[in-house]
């Protein structure tokens, strides 16, 4: 055989065998898997936690308690089984409160809270978000008892937002707090969005009203029916002469039970009450003295049983003048 063909037999052989060896080990080469390990979900089977009214529910450990006894407003969350005060090193809780009224920009209104100075939340802010809404997380909640850990303000609508307190003794029970905060949802349906108000328009502060006239009481309210029983009342400010201090403010007095119309013809009383006699017997306004006498305006929503369901007040009193009578005569 020619000499050359045997050379390029030769050749074909050993690369065949080559590509033989390559693949058999890449065969058996181990088979790597890139996915990473999902451990599992450890608040699966917790107990769920659903507020219908203001629309969010939330997972927690079966074995804390929840106390709820505020209608939605003011839940309780903890790990601490005892009516005693907790002992921090084991303590772990939080406190959440979904109704809080939104003043202005949510990230404006936070920093301006935060930034106060008060008792109360403060330290480093970091924005985060919880349930899908944005968030703030506030390095201290201002929980008092020294069990305290962050806060977290969650905005929930335009004009609403929601603030939990937490507390753990521990650094590393940290991790129950985010696994919490891991499940909250907030639903669309929030009938917390729709928040009842009641506005004073007039008299707000200042008016100069006089004894025996009318006067026409204004008010503007949001979310409320014209149905709603509405109390007004006005609310004297008396200086007593013995005190050498700010006014103090006494009693309210009713000036009608209406419903909500948003204007109310009042007729002022003929006269008005006279000041609290001082330690040596005088009077500041004896029966019959012109006076003049400062009262703050008072309005308020009632639910069915009476109870005031919102409020407002005069921004300032407003002065009436007139002839006094003494409490009691």
């Amino acid at each position: 055989m020619n000499q050359k063909y045997i050379l390029i037999f030769a050749v074909i052989i050993l690369l065949g065998i080559g590509g033989y060896y390559v693949a058999t080990k890449k065969a058996e080469a181990p088979v790597i898997d890139n996915q990473q390990n999902v451990s599992p979900d450890e608040t699966a089977d917790w107990k769920t936690y659903t507020n219908i009214k203001y629309g969010f529910e939330f997972k927690y450990p079966n074995d804390w308690i929840l106390t709820d006894t505020s209608n939605g407003l003011d839940i309780h969350l903890t790990n601490y089984k005892t009516e005693y005060y907790p002992d921090c090193s084991k303590f772990i809780g939080m406190e959440i409160q979904p109704a809080n009224e939104l003043q202005g920009p949510f990230d404006i209104f936070v920093k301006s809270i935060v930034n106060r100075g008060e008792i109360g939340p403060g330290g480093e802010l970091t924005k985060t978000i919880i349930g899908e809404k944005s968030a703030f997380k506030v390095a201290g909640a201002g929980w008092e008892g020294g069990c305290g850990g962050p806060g977290y303000y969650i905005k929930t609508s335009d004009t609403q937002y929601m603030f939990i307190f937490s507390g753990r003794g521990k650094e590393t029970d940290q991790i129950f707090i985010d696994q919490i905060l891991s499940t909250f949802k907030f639903t669309q349906s929030n009938s917390a969005d729709k928040i009842k108000s009641i506005t004073i328009l007039s008299p707000d502060g200042g008016e100069n009203l006089k004894t025996g006239e009318t006067y026409n009481i204004k008010w503007s309210s949001k979310d409320l029916s014209s149905a709603t029983k509405i109390l007004i009342a006005y609310k004297p400010i008396n200086a007593r002469l013995d005190i050498d201090v700010v006014a103090q403010e006494l009693g309210s007095i009713e000036i009608a039970n209406t419903t909500n119309t948003s204007s109310f013809i009042w007729e002022v009383p003929k006269v008005i009450m006279g000041y609290i006699g001082s330690s040596n017997g005088s009077l500041r306004c004896p029966s019959g003295t012109i006076a003049t006498r400062q009262f703050y305006l008072e309005i308020m929503a009632l639910k069915s049983d009476g109870t005031a369901s919102v409020y407002d007040r005069s921004s300032a009193p407003f002065n009436l003048t007139g002839p006094c009578v003494f409490e009691g005569e």
